[in-house]
């Protein structure tokens, strides 16, 4: 089998470089750097990371704000007017711009996505069988899990239940649920986990997406967990509820949380974008803070969410990007807070996906390389990614500019 060396590479942390050899898709030696043969190229010192994992996305419904008309920029105004938009999405139609959107997170470093894939009455399954070709199409590029996801409810909407089970047994491995968009959240969480237990699945909530102090759905989710001895992975997106609630309160949610082994997911973009609309003044963030769980065992990624749509009418798919913003937001400032935000990312973010990435020998050469030298610069600087490995096979390069 040919090698890959990828010579004179930083490490974060690390005050030497290094080489860093790739054999059969892993990374087989990490050894520090001597000397570059004259016919390799040189990283020149360059920071080189795992790549990247998208652990909350939807590609379905991305690119399409050019069929949105936004006046109120809420979320019921987004849910509506993607409601109509869905009705009228292709397979073709899907695919394609699923598959722009790969051509744009894929050269800013991300190697892993999770997105979500609505089968409902509108869509029925064709968004699935779109994102099942691109899944494989793309997957030399980037990994896709999906996630089968009943974004209007459940409990009176049996076609979608229908549709559900359809999915799963096309080879879904996860379940998503929303109980905030359900006539009655409780059943809709008892119907997810039911489902969940009948087909062997991993279960992921949209939970708590408002700011209002009441109401959450963390202590009864957590309930039929235990009730019903859930042992496959949970994780929640948003959860913005929590930032709304007094401190000990809060508290509670987030070790109950910890103590059911839920990750949780921040969407900055879009939870920036949608929340405090009820305000005229001292506007809240409205953005979940985890690197405030320090005491807890809480695992807590950052993902995009939404790309060019109602529920975030922007973005580039640089996901080093939505890690800055969080950073901006939740007013971080030292290394250690950026090395935190990244892992994020990666370490974290990889959790929720059911996988480990790390720059150890024996694990996939899934690497970036990146015009910069050190985790915390990244978060800070945003430097581009300059080049990037899936299974050990290059899948992009992007050389650094030159000024003249």
């Amino acid at each position: 089998m040919s090698e890959t060396i990828l010579y004179n590479c930083k490490l974060d942390q690390q005050e030497q470089t290094f080489d860093i050899h790739v054999e059969d898709q892993v990374i087989s030696r990490i050894e520090h750097h001597a000397k570059t043969p004259d016919d390799a190229l040189d990283r020149h010192g360059k920071l080189v990371t795992v790549g990247l994992a998208e652990s909350h996305l939807h590609l379905d419904k991305a690119c399409i704000l050019d069929r949105s008309t936004i006046e109120e920029g809420t979320l019921e105004e987004a849910v509506e007017q993607t409601g109509q938009a869905k009705e009228e999405f292709t397979e073709e139609d899907v695919y394609e711009r699923a598959k722009n959107v790969i051509q744009m997170i894929l050269p800013n470093g991300t190697t892993s996505v999770r997105t979500y894939v609505e089968t409902d009455s509108k869509t029925e399954l064709r968004s699935l069988k779109a994102l099942q070709q691109l899944q494989k199409d793309v997957s030399h590029q980037v990994d896709i899990e999906m996630v089968a996801f009943a974004q209007n409810g459940l409990t009176t909407a049996p076609k979608t239940v229908k549709l559900l089970q359809q999915a799963f047994e096309s080879g879904i491995k996860t379940i998503g649920g929303c109980p905030y968009k359900d006539k009655d959240p409780k059943a809709h969480i008892n119907l997810v986990f039911k489902l969940a237990q009948e087909y062997n699945l991993n279960v992921d909530f949209h939970m708590d997406f408002d700011l209002q102090a009441s109401n959450s759905s963390i202590p009864y989710m957590c309930e039929v967990m235990d009730r019903t001895n859930f042992k496959n992975k949970v994780s929640i997106g948003h959860v913005t509820k929590l930032m709304a609630l007094k401190t000990d309160r809060r508290k509670d949610l987030e070790k109950m949380l910890a103590d059911h082994d839920v990750s949780v997911c921040v969407l900055p973009a879009t939870d920036l974008f949608l929340n405090g609309r009820d305000h005229e003044k001292l506007i809240p963030r409205g953005v979940l803070r985890p690197t405030e769980f320090d005491d807890l065992d809480l695992n807590a990624a950052i993902s995009s969410n939404n790309i060019l749509n109602a529920f975030t009418p922007y973005g580039d798919g640089n996901l080093l990007r939505m890690t800055n913003l969080y950073a901006n937001v939740s007013q971080l400032s030292t290394d250690d807070e950026m090395r935190q935000c990244f892992e994020m990312i990666t370490t974290n973010a990889f959790k929720i996906l059911r996988k480990t990435r790390t720059i150890q020998v024996g694990q996939p050469a899934d690497l970036v390389l990146w015009n910069t030298d050190s985790i915390a610069s990244a978060v800070r600087k945003l430097p581009q990614a300059l080049a990037g490995w899936k299974d050990g096979k290059k899948t992009f390069s992007n050389p650094a500019p030159i000024i003249y």
